[in-house]
Order: C-alpha cells, then structure tokens, then sequence
C-alpha cells in the first residue's frame, strides 16, 4: 500500500514536470506579443537557432541561413541566438528607421562579453546623454582638418615602417600582419592604449574577426585593369610632386578617386561586420508585425551588401560600380559604417589608413604569392586562411 502511494506521488511529479516543460517549450515557441510577431521559428530553447547561423559557407555568397529565411519568411523574420529573441531586418527602409530611432525606439546592444572589454562610458557603448557628450568631444578628433595635421604623417611613418619590415622576411602571413598594422594605429590613436598592453592584446583577439574581411581579396594582380588603374592613379600622384621622396600631402590623399572606391568596394565585398545589434525601447511596429519591447533587432550589412537588386553582380568585385555613385542608391544602401547618430566617427580615419597602405604598397613594392588564400564564411564573417606572400622592394 505504501509503495503504491509512492508511485501515485512519482506519477503526478512527472506529469506537472512534463506538462511544465511542454508550457515552457510553447512559451518559447510562441512568445507574447501585443500584435503579430514577424514570421520566423525561435528554433530550440536557450539556442536558439545559434548553430545554424554559426554554419560555415564554402562560398561568399550571403550563407544560406539568410537565403533560405528571405525566402521563406521575406525581409522581415524572428529567431533567436543564445538565449535572446531577436528580429532579423534585411529590408533597407527598416533598417535606416532604426539607425534613425536611437536612444528613442531604439536602444545600443553589445554582447556581454565585449561590454566587459570595451567599458560601459565609451563612445562604442554609451547611450543617451553620455553618448551625446562623448561624441561632441571626440568627433573633431576624427575631422578633416585634425585628419590632416595630426594623423597622416604619423600612418604614412607606420605603414612605411611595416612594409619595409615585411619586405626582410621570406614570408609574411597577410591576415597577422595586416590586422597587427591596422590594429596597432587603431587602437593608439581611438582608444589611447599601447598595443602591447595587456588589455590592448585581450582587445586584438576580441577584434581580429573585424579586420579580417579587410584583405579577402588579392591586391593589385599585374595584368589586371584594377591592377593598371590603381598603379593610372598613385603614379600619377609621384610625377606631380616636386620633390620625389617627399611625404604624402593631404591634398594627394584626396585626390586618390580611384582608390577611394577600391576602399568602398573592399569593404562592401568583404562584409567582415557581424551584424549591428539594437534593443527595442518600447514596441515598435513594422509592416503589420510587433517587434516586443526588449527584444534585439540585428541588422546585417552583407544580407544588403551583396544583395543582387542592389548591387548588381555583388560577388564580383567591381570598383567601378562606385565611380557615379554619390547621391544613388549605392551609397543609400551602404552600412559598412553604420548610419544615423551613431554613424561611425572613424570612417574617414579607416579609409585614410587603407589609402595610405594601398599607396605605399603599390609605388614601392612588388609580391609573389607563396601559399594559401582560400576563403569562405560563418555567418557574415569572412575568414582568410592564411595566405603567405613574399615582399619585394620595388627597383
């Protein structure tokens, strides 16, 4: 008698502890919302649909997670990743209403993780008024006028220093040598820290994955019209100087037209950002749907940067794409750099920094390719495995 109250006891915990997980599961599943949720699936409790995201791509075409989700729910879906509901935008329109709506609708987001490296008082991660007064601050920093007097002979020093080092090796591996370039300029000049510093290091592994996308392509392939037209330019620049061996003005900088829109193709093609995170303030409606308040909002520049009806033929990597762009659709669409308030205040000091390198690479050296070089993607990222070139100073 007393064994079987023990197994009707047993019975009733195991039906309210499957019918607790059943409710959970379907809670999941079918999140509350005042409206209609966007189409989607939120994929399996806490992980959501992460793995899939996370599924690498031979090509560098935009990864089937967004291909078959576009196709299937359109422009507009919800999903989830570790644990967070999440509303992916590939609609342009929504996408620069976002941009436009921060700290209003809208509200920055960063991993955990990376809020922890960065700091809570950046002008990265601050929100609201912090941010507003942080920006004013370091804005000026990054004009033109300070572009010009502070940074472009201290870049044109590094990258000349780093070439000529390059060139003594028998083999460089461009991703490590590029990003410690890139890196080492970026993180003394934006961030003030030494790049040897143990916090700047922790910050370079964090990172890494940022800078990659920006060498997924060999440059300057003798023989090649882009090889001819970026050689058409900074040779160009040498004949006009008086002096030969003299430094880099300001005004050649901004005379490099063609090398401006290999940058813009660079990192259009490349699409190395993996995604711009924004936490709903409030309920926000689009299309007929209800994105809940508290729910994460990713809008992913490569789904627009690769997009066909965009950009057309978007894996050939075309610099002439960009030479009437200004004030089309093609720079209405590009969000390399973010948009809207917190539009990136480094964009002009990046493009600066790959100008100064393209111009210093291509009138003093030549390079052979040694091994590697093969790339594909995880999500949005573009990884290159490391690919070997030998660098030759220029006779």
């Amino acid at each position: 008698m007393e064994l079987q109250v023990v197994d009707v006891v047993l019975y009733f915990v195991f039906i309210l502890a499957l019918g607790t997980l059943v409710h959970l599961i379907y809670r999941w599943r079918n999140p509350a919302c005042n409206g209609r949720l966007p189409p989607g699936s939120m994929g399996l409790p806490v992980i959501g649909e992460t793995l899939q995201l996370l599924k690498s791509s031979p090509s560098l075409d935009i990864p089937d997670f967004y291909k078959l989700r576009f196709k299937r729910y359109g422009n507009l879906f919800k999903t989830s990743f570790v644990g967070e509901p999440v509303v992916v935008s590939m609609d342009m329109e929504f996408n620069r209403f976002v941009f436009r709506q921060n700290d209003k609708l809208f509200q920055l987001w960063y991993p955990e993780t990376m809020m922890s490296i960065l700091g809570k008082k950046t002008t990265a991660t601050g929100i609201g008024q912090i941010h507003k007064h942080m920006r004013s601050i370091i804005a000026p920093l990054y004009a033109p006028k300070n572009l010009k007097a502070a940074f472009i002979s201290e870049m044109e020093r590094i990258v000349a220093e780093s070439l000529r080092l390059w060139a003594t090796k028998p083999s460089i591996d461009v991703k490590e040598a590029f990003t410690d370039l890139l890196f080492g300029i970026t993180v003394k000049k934006v961030i003030g820290l030494e790049p040897e510093s143990p916090r700047s290091r922790e910050l370079r592994k964090k990172f890494e994955l940022f800078f990659q996308g920006l060498i997924s392509f060999p440059l300057c392939v003798p023989g090649t019209k882009f090889y001819q037209s970026i050689q058409e330019e900074h040779e160009a620049i040498l004949k006009k100087r008086e002096e030969k061996n003299s430094r880099i003005t300001w005004d050649e900088c901004k005379s490099m037209k063609f090398t401006n829109q290999v940058i813009n193709e660079i990192v259009r093609a490349s699409s190395h950002t993996p995604g711009i995170f924004r936490k709903t303030l409030k309920d926000v409606q689009v299309n007929g749907y209800t994105i809940p308040k508290g729910w994460l909002v990713l809008i992913n520049p490569m789904a627009v940067h690769l997009n066909p009806s965009i950009f057309k033929d978007p894996l050939t990597f075309n610099p002439w794409r960009w030479q009437e762009a200004q004030g089309s659709s093609l720079t209405k669409n590009f969000i390399a750099f973010g948009d809207g308030a917190r539009h990136c205040m480094g964009a002009d000091f990046t493009k600066l920094q790959m100008a100064m390198f393209l111009h210093e690479l291509v009138t003093k050296y030549r390079w052979k390719e040694i091994k590697g070089g093969q790339k594909f993607r995880i999500s949005d990222l573009v990884f290159l495995q490391d690919y070997h070139i030998q660098l030759f100073p220029r006779s």
